[in-house]
Parts: C-alpha cells; structure tokens; sequence
C-alpha cells in the first residue's frame, strides 16, 4: 500500500461530468463495451468549452528498435519516448487491445492501421479519484512490458523505469501485477502508463477499482470522467507534448 502525497488537487464542484463517447472502428480489438475511437489530443494553446472533451487520456503511438531477448525486457529504455518522434496521437477513453500476428496491420484506437511490432504507446493524462481511499491498479495479459506512473514522476519527463509504480513484463503475461495507493477525493494525480511491444504480437488489459470495489476502468468499463487530460482551470496543467518532455 502506497500512499502518494504528490499530486495537483482541483475544485470539481463548478465542471459539469457529462460524457461523450464515439463507437470504435471495428478493425480493432477492443475490450468488450470499451467503446474507444480516437480524436486530436487538446494542447495547451486551445480553449475546449465542455468538461467532456478532456476526459480520457492522451497517447502516442512511437517507434523504437529495442529488442527483446527474454526475461524483463532489459533492453527497453522507457526515456527514449521523452524525445522519440511519434507516428500517432490522439485521445482513448479506454487502456488496452489484443492482437496477433504482428505482421498483419490494426487500427490501434481507431487509427489508421499500423503494424504493432516495435512500437510502445505512451498514455498519459490525470487521475481523479472520486471518493478517498485505496485504488488498484491492476495488469493483466501483458505482452511485451507495461510500466505504470502514478503521481509526480508521472509528469513531463520525470518518469524513469527506477521510478515506475508498477512493471509488469511479458514473462509474467499470465499473472495480474497490482499497484495499491491511498488517494484523496478530487486530487488530480498524474498518470502515466506506457505498454512496449518488440518482435511479436501485442496485448495489455488495465483495470482501477475503487475503495468500494467500483470498477473504473476494465475491458468492460470506460473511463468516463475519472481520467482527465488536463484541467479547464489550469490547476492540473497540460502536459508537455509528446516527444519533446523535458524535466
């Protein structure tokens, strides 16, 4: 059990909860009712008007050529992505697909078909609990590595693999790793989770459940308005963009 103190917290009082999900493209395979299509990332230069179009979390989908020889995946550098050139981004309200063989293109989050060897897709955005108490943070059917960030380290480019809350990798796939942490009600806490996929196919399911057993966030559930981009009001801030985080 974790408890994290670094976090950036907000008044939700005033911000409308409503939510707006589009269907996903059925050339991708999804968790089942994770109805995740992708739209253009919100960054810090435009002024969204509605609460819903912050909810759910950024990603990047980027190349590397780290391979990976057996074990934990010692070869995959996470601070490469800090810097590393993107070849997708948008916005996903759900964490997680299943897809083999790897030679054969998918539309990742209702994108554009793209092979899915080689690539890690960045995730990243805030958490907002919404009652205090502990949350889990759970991994299941990992292929090739997942690394999870919750609080500070999860910003810009402070997150390092020394650092990460939870790294689940591929020689553990058939097991589910669990991160635990105490957070308050309404704190923004920075999130971060990147899933690293080399030679081969590539899967990952991702499923928070609240203090009072609530499923937040799973194959079947979305993440409606727990996970946020950034705040309206600028307390949670955007966050720097994609390929060029910095300290």
């Amino acid at each position: 059990m974790v408890s994290i103190p670094t976090s950036i917290t907000v008044n939700r009082s005033s911000v409308a909860t409503t939510v707006t999900i589009a269907a996903a493209a059925t050339t991708i395979v999804l968790p089942v009712g994770c109805e995740c299509k992708s739209r253009p990332p919100i960054g810090p230069t435009t002024s969204p008007t509605s609460y819903n179009q912050l909810e759910g979390l950024e990603y990047a989908i980027q190349k590397h050529d780290f391979v990976h020889r057996g074990g934990e995946f010692e070869d995959f550098n996470v601070e490469f992505f800090k810097t590393a050139p993107l070849i997708q981004s948008g916005v996903t309200t759900c964490i997680g697909f299943r897809h083999y063989p790897e030679e054969v293109p998918i539309s990742i989050y209702g994108r554009s078909p793209i092979r899915c060897d080689y690539i890690a897709i960045n995730h990243r955005g805030y958490f907002i609990p919404p009652m205090t108490g502990e949350y889990v943070f759970s991994t299941l059917n990992v292929d090739d590595m997942v690394c999870l960030w919750l609080g500070d380290s999860a910003y810009n480019g402070k997150y390092t693999r020394a650092n990460a809350s939870l790294i689940h990798p591929l020689s553990e796939e058939a097991s589910t790793k669990k991160y635990r942490a105490v957070l308050t009600a309404g704190v923004h806490y920075p999130f971060r989770l990147i899933l690293a996929n080399a030679q081969g196919g590539a899967s990952l399911w991702l499923t928070v459940t609240g203090p009072d057993g609530t499923v937040l966030l799973s194959k079947d559930v979305d993440s409606s308005s727990c996970f946020i981009q950034h705040s309206l009001s600028g307390a949670s801030p955007p966050f720097q963009p994609f390929g060029q985080e910095t300290l």
